[in-house]
C-alpha cells in the first residue's frame, strides 16, 4: 500500500531487530544506576533481574534475535555443548544491561580502572610508540565509552569515535 511505513507493514515474524527501535525507560535506568551507587552491584543486579525478565518475555522479535545470534556464534565458535536456548538467551540480555550499567558509569568516571582487563594490546601500543594509528571496530556489547576514558590516560593517544546511530540515537 503507498506511503505504509515497511516498520509497520512488516509482520513481527519477518522484523528484523535493527528495524526496531529503542524501547528504553531511562528514568528507571537512572533509578538502578543510583541503587548501584549507592548499595552496590549486587543489590543493582537483584533490582535488574526483574526488568531483564520483563523485556526477555515482551519482546519477542528482540528475544528471537537473540538467539539468532546465539546459535550463529555456537555454529561458528562452538561456545556451548548443545545449541543454545532461553537460558542463553536471558544471559545475553543481563549481560547486555550490565554493559549499560557499564557505560553509565564510564561516563560519570566512576568505573574503576581496575577492572579492566586488556589482552592482545602489545600490536596497538606498538602502533602509538611508532607515532601512527589503527582502526577498532567494536559492536552495540561493546563499551566505546570506557574506550574513551582509558584513551585519556594514555598520553600521546588520541582517539576518534564514528558511531553509527541510526537505531539509537
Amino acid at each position: 500500500m503507498p506511503g505504509t511505513n515497511d516498520k509497520l507493514a512488516s509482520s513481527p515474524a519477518t522484523t528484523h531487530w535493527a528495524q526496531i527501535g529503542e524501547s528504553t525507560f531511562v528514568a528507571g535506568m537512572w533509578l538502578l544506576f543510583h541503587v548501584h551507587r549507592v548499595l552496590g552491584r549486587w543489590p543493582f543486579l537483584l533490582c535488574l533481574y526483574p526488568v531483564i525478565l520483563y523485556y526477555w518475555l515482551s519482546k519477542p522479535i528482540t528475544r528471537r534475535s537473540s538467539l539468532e545470534y546465539l546459535r550463529y556464534m555456537q555454529a561458528a565458535h562452538g561456545v556451548w555443548h548443545a545449541s543454545p536456548g532461553w537460558r542463553q538467551s536471558l544471559q545475553h540480555f543481563r549481560m547486555f544491561a550490565q554493559v549499560i550499567l557499564d557505560k553509565m558509569l564510564a561516563i560519570s568516571g566512576s568505573y574503576p580502572a581496575s577492572r579492566v582487563r586488556i589482552s592482545g594490546h602489545e600490536a596497538s601500543l606498538d602502533l602509538i610508540a611508532r607515532g601512527q594509528g589503527g582502526v577498532f571496530v567494536t559492536a552495540h556489547m561493546g563499551c566505546i565509552e570506557l574506550c574513551q576514558v582509558l584513551a585519556e590516560k594514555r598520553k600521546g593517544l588520541r582517539l576518534n569515535v564514528l558511531v553509527h546511530t541510526k537505531h539509537a540515537e
